[in-house]
Order: C-alpha cells, then structure tokens, then sequence
C-alpha cells in the first residue's frame, strides 16, 4: 500500500448497540476494505480496515464517523498495518459463475 502512496489503518470499535446503518456505512464507504464483528470481545466489537491517503484523510473519516455515529460507538484502538506478511486469498477463478 505505501508504495501505492496509501497507509492501511485498523480501527476496532466497541459499540454500544448494534446498528445496521452502521454496518451499511462501512459496507459501502471507499475507503473500507474490510470489517469484521467479534462476539465474546470485551474490548471490541468491530475490527475495521481502512485504507488513506495520510493520517489527515483518517482524521476525516473518524470526524464523519463520529459524527453519523458517535453516539452508538467508542474508538477502542488504531494502529497502521505496516506489513501483510501472509494473506489467505481464494485461488484465481474460485468465486466465478460457471456457464
């Protein structure tokens, strides 16, 4: 990613509900490559990927998140993923419709 000029961010959330307008925000954000919801956490609840252009652009989305949200959510952690030593992805050709 940083050779892309991109950082890669993980924010876990803990919610004080659960919200489908938020899960709908992060499913169709941009900037969101993934989120994951925990059970049994007691730290947190969501595990959120995000990819910026600086920490500023991260700065705006927490400010929007805050703002739609801030009343269901509390910023748990962020830290930046700075290596993806090994990533589980399908095999080419798994996820296509067959004719």
């Amino acid at each position: 990613m940083r050779k892309l000029g991109y950082e890669w961010y993980n924010l876990q959330l803990k919610l004080n509900e659960d919200n489908t307008q938020l899960k709908e925000f992060l499913r169709q954000h941009k900037k969101i490559i993934y989120f994951y919801k925990y059970i049994g956490h007691e730290n947190w609840d969501l595990d959120v990927g995000i990819v910026v252009k600086n920490s500023l652009d991260l700065r705006d989305f927490i400010l929007d998140l805050r703002e739609k949200f801030g009343n269901i959510i509390k910023i748990y952690d962020i830290y930046v993923i700075i290596e993806e030593s090994k990533g589980n992805y399908a095999p080419e050709g798994v996820f296509e419709e067959l004719s």
